[in-house]
Parts: structure tokens; C-alpha cells; sequence
């Protein structure tokens, strides 16, 4: 004759399978709200090293989720504005950004997917310091050091976060390679392995250097100039390519860029024509351009 066991004990078991297996615990957790988050760091000391790792902080649904606002830098102030986009009012994340650990105030450089790369200047330093921050978490990563090879100075830092793809992120950084003129090399460092690595090749851009403008998108990073070829760093086979760009529009020569971004799953490239003649671009993720008109 069998026995079943009583509920009670089946209950138990399934959670202590649960409890005891992170991989299972980590996809429950993740799937809650942000609020449900911050209670449960208080259940133990274990669920709170879960929920406060880096790797956890990173985790989002693939889903794209609605912007709820833009912060705008003040010009000659340290303070930043917010634009609230949702329905309900609420009060800004912050006015300034400051670290609990790190006195000096920190400066926003660009965000990406959810994630802000932001940066602090100390004094007499020849080189800035970097941190990667999660402000509906409050979680900020500090970046190692970048490497200084022969006084190269550093032309630009862009975050690269794809959260559909993975839940690490990358940093990348255009330097000077002192090889030949105009001659640039690519480092990046990754949130999987906390290290920095020198790709394997070095570029020439002779119009350059431009590269604090990167924007990622699409796994690649692209800088754009009205003036000259544009370039884009393929992240997938780590070249540097030229990137095609859209014909000009009425057949006005004289254009300069407004304003490159990502929104979604397109890059917008808004351009100033003369006579200042305003046109909004949009490339798909065939990296073809469509040029909707005229605004």
C-alpha cells in the first residue's frame, strides 16, 4: 500500500528546491517589480547578495518598456533637468548625481537601454575616472582603470548594452595609437570579466577625432560627421568600417548633424540642411536609410 505525502510537506520540498537553487531563484526574482525587490533584500543575507549583484541589476525583460522621462544637462550648472513622459507626475530620480563612497560629483557622458556611463574628474588627473550606473536599482559599477600606453589620450568612452542579448554590458574606448598620423586603437572592457582588452588592430581616421559621439546600436557603435566619411566599429568581428550614408536631400550640399540617436529597434540621425531645413532619418536594422520628409 502507498502513501502520499500531505500537502504541508510537498509545499516544504518545492520550497526548499526552490530556495536552494539560484538559477530558479534568480528567474522568480527577476520577474517582479522593483519595489518587491528592495523588501525582499531583507529576507537574508543570501537574497540580498542575489538581488544587489551586478549581474542581477542587468537582467531585464526583452520587451521594450515605456520611457519614463529624459534628463537634460543644465549649461554651466551641475544640475539636471527631468522630463517626466508618464501620465502620472512624479518626482525626479535626482537633480545631481553623487556616490555615496565618491565625494566628488559625477557627470553623466550617455545612456544606453537603461544603464547611464558616467564619469569623475579629480584634480591633476590626465585621464577621467568611469562608472556604469543603474539608477532605478541605485547600483553604480566603478570601471578598472584605463591603460596608459605612451601618454595615448583617450578620444571617447561608449557604453554598449543590449539586454535582449545578454545581461553584460561593455565599455569602449578610442585612443590614440602613436603608429602613424591620424592612427586610432579600440580597448574594451567587459562587465562578464571586470578586464580591459586591446583589439588587435589600429585605424586611421584623418578627420577625426570625433569619437566622444559614439552612439550603439544594432551591435556596432557609429559616429557620424556631415563633412566627411562616417565610421562604425562592428563589435561582432571588431573591424572599423565606413558607414553608408543617406543621399542629400533637395540637392543642398551645405548639411551638418542635429542630432544621432537609438530608439527601439532604429537609428535616427536628424539633419540640418541649409537653408535650415529640418529632416529626420531613420535606419532599420537592414542598415538601410528611409528619409520620411521634411518636419
Amino acid at each position: 500500500m502507498t502513501t502520499s505525502s500531505s500537502p504541508r510537506l510537498q509545499t516544504s520540498s518545492s520550497a526548499e528546491i526552490i530556495a536552494n537553487n539560484d538559477d530558479l531563484l534568480i528567474e522568480i526574482l527577476v520577474c517582479l517589480p522593483i519595489k518587491s525587490l528592495l523588501k525582499f533584500k531583507s529576507v537574508s543575507k543570501h537574497w540580498l547578495s542575489l538581488i544587489t549583484s551586478p549581474n542581477f541589476s542587468l537582467r531585464t525583460s526583452p520587451l521594450p518598456k515605456p520611457i519614463n522621462g529624459l534628463f537634460i544637462c543644465r549649461i554651466y550648472s551641475p544640475e539636471y533637468n527631468f522630463i517626466n513622459l508618464r501620465s502620472s507626475s512624479s518626482r525626479p530620480p535626482f537633480k545631481s548625481l553623487t556616490f555615496d563612497s565618491i565625494p566628488s560629483r559625477i557627470h553623466i557622458q550617455q545612456s544606453c537601454d537603461g544603464l547611464l556611463l558616467c564619469s569623475r574628474m579629480q584634480e591633476n588627473a590626465r585621464h577621467a575616472d568611469y562608472f556604469v550606473y543603474h539608477p532605478t536599482t541605485n547600483i553604480y559599477t566603478t570601471l578598472l582603470p584605463l591603460t596608459i600606453d605612451n601618454g595615448a589620450l583617450h578620444r571617447g568612452v561608449i557604453l554598449a548594452f543590449d539586454p535582449s542579448n545578454s545581461p553584460h554590458y561593455k565599455v569602449v574606448c578610442v585612443k590614440d595609437c602613436f603608429l602613424y598620423e591620424s592612427c586610432f586603437q579600440i580597448e574594451i572592457y567587459s562587465s562578464q570579466t571586470d578586464t580591459w582588452r586591446l583589439c588587435n588592430f589600429g585605424f586611421i581616421y584623418r578627420n577625426g577625432p570625433f569619437f566622444m559621439d559614439g552612439v550603439f546600436w544594432n551591435n556596432a557603435i557609429y559616429w557620424y560627421k556631415s563633412w566627411s566619411p562616417s565610421i562604425y566599429f562592428d563589435m561582432d568581428e571588431e573591424e572599423v568600417r565606413e558607414m553608408q550614408m543617406p543621399p542629400n536631400i533637395g540637392g543642398w550640399n551645405e548639411k551638418w548633424c542635429w542630432y544621432m540617436g537609438a530608439s527601439r529597434s532604429h537609428l535616427l540621425l536628424i539633419e540640418i540642411y541649409s537653408p535650415l531645413i529640418l529632416y529626420l532619418k531613420s535606419m532599420k536594422w537592414r542598415k538601410e536609410w528611409i528619409a520620411p520628409g521634411g518636419l
